[in-house]
């Protein structure tokens, strides 16, 4: 178990601190004279490693360091991007902070507005989310002054870090028994017996156990979330009373610093937002689900891909080439997205075992990419967008978001259920108070949960 057995993983730590510690030798050290094809190549190693290491079928051990290889090489990416953005200007590439410490990038620009659901079509045809998206700029949000590092009393500090430790602890004792459910129903529901072919969507059990399967994926990124909020608190009330100890002014800077940016993450809105009132899939995709990736893709993909295409001037508006760059935009940030989950599942299971199932690597990226088409299309700058949402009830709408996503969703969840190596048998971390008593939920039975 990875929880309990630290100390074996310490050579596993090391090996993958390699590449970090060469990446802050060429980034911090020797900046100057490291090329970014260098940076690039070191980044490369550092995702590389679970692949041809870790990839063993140890998916317990492996979901820590495949975690921190995304973490790592998502920073060293982040960090190339900025110093490619300061160009040869060598005062701007001083002032960039140590790679590891962008760790918010993911979530360093809130986009969501919470007071309206429902897009709004501005003047060029475009609602405020697919704006929100093309903008360099973002909309004002409770949490836009957060960037601006302002002064604070140790008191304050210590009192917002105290209140949120004591938030997320509770909220964590609430969440063991409503995880040991979820938890348990992946120990104790057996496979559906097309689990081994194409036919995802028969007969209607096999569609309805692959949907609860998905649902269950939901408050299990909640915890994840929520989890890391804890520990932020956590290290924020550690270094405040280490701060109080010792009130030296490198204490109380560290401190300040530490102070805001957990302030930054731990005032983003939720994860998710009431997905199952998406009405397209463009409002689930850019609105409602798991909003933490977004302005790290943008950033990374979604910007780079649309500088590739003309601008919208004012004087000399290119329609045909702002709508291409758009949609290449949007379909390269989902081709990323599918390329990071079938990354997730190749170095959490191993490429031995992936071969062992024909046609199972890909289909992470098929997954988004059907998810691509369908959020352009039902994006708000389609010539028929605005004949739709006026034809089209509400209703009627959400439905079909519904029985599309539903339709697509075996797409994504066969290839772990197939190997058992996310979903089944369940995490093993949360206690088993439900196994013997949730059986006659399963559509296909139980399993021997003995072995």
């Amino acid at each position: 178990m990875l929880f309990f057995s630290p100390f074996m993983l310490l050579p596993d730590i090391i090996l993958y601190s390699i590449p970090s510690f060469l990446f802050y030798l060429c980034t911090e050290k020797h900046q100057q004279y490291t090329p970014d094809i260098v940076l690039v190549f070191i980044t490369i190693i550092q995702l590389l490693i679970p692949i041809s290491y870790r990839g063993a079928g140890l998916w317990k051990e492996n979901d820590f360091f495949v975690a921190l290889s995304i973490s790592l090489g998502s920073r060293m990416m982040f960090y190339i991007h900025d110093l490619r953005q300061c160009g040869n200007n060598q005062e701007k590439r001083q002032q960039l902070a140590v790679f590891y410490q962008a760790r918010h990038q993911w979530n360093e620009s809130p986009t969501r507005s919470s007071n309206n659901h429902k897009d709004t079509t501005s003047s060029n045809g475009e609602d405020n989310a697919i704006t929100r998206m093309t903008a360099s700029t973002t909309t004002s949000t409770p949490s836009s002054s957060l960037n601006d590092v302002k002064p604070v009393s140790l008191s304050v500090i210590y009192h917002d870090s105290r209140r949120w430790f004591l938030k997320y602890v509770t909220y964590i004792a609430l969440l063991v028994p409503i995880m040991s459910f979820f938890d348990g129903l992946l120990h104790v529901c057996s496979f559906p017996p097309t689990a081994n072919s194409i036919l995802y969507w028969y007969p209607w059990k096999t569609l309805a156990y692959y949907l609860v399967t998905f649902l269950i994926v939901h408050p299990y990124l909640h915890a994840v979330d929520l989890i890391y909020r804890f520990f932020l608190s956590a290290h924020l009330m550690m270094m405040v009373l280490w701060t109080k100890t010792k009130p030296t002014k490198d204490c109380m800077t560290s401190l300040l610093h530490h102070y805001h940016d957990s302030r930054h993450y731990i005032l983003q809105p939720s994860l998710f937002d009431q997905p199952w009132l998406a009405h397209s899939a463009h409002n689930l995709w850019s609105c409602r689900w798991h909003q933490l990736l977004r302005p790290g893709f943008k950033k990374l993909v979604y910007d780079p891909v649309r500088s590739l295409f003309p601008e919208e001037k004012a004087n000399n508006t290119s329609i045909m080439g702002v709508c291409m760059g758009r949609i290449a935009a949007i379909m390269a940030v989902f081709l990323a997205s599918g390329l990071l989950h079938d990354y997730i599942l190749l170095a959490r299971v191993g490429l031995s075992a992936i071969r062992s199932y024909p046609g199972m690597l890909g289909q992470q990226t098929i997954f988004f990419l059907l998810q691509g088409v369908a959020t352009v299309i039902s994006s708000p700058c389609m010539p028929w967008y605005r004949f739709l949402s006026r034809a089209v009830p509400m209703w009627l709408a959400r439905l079909l978001t519904l029985v599309w996503f539903v339709f697509t969703l075996p797409i994504f969840i066969v290839p772990f259920s197939r190997n058992g190596s996310l979903l089944l048998p369940g995490t093993g971390l949360y206690p088993r108070f439900f196994d013997s008593h949730i059986g006659f939920l399963c559509p296909y039975g139980t399993i021997d949960t003995s072995s």
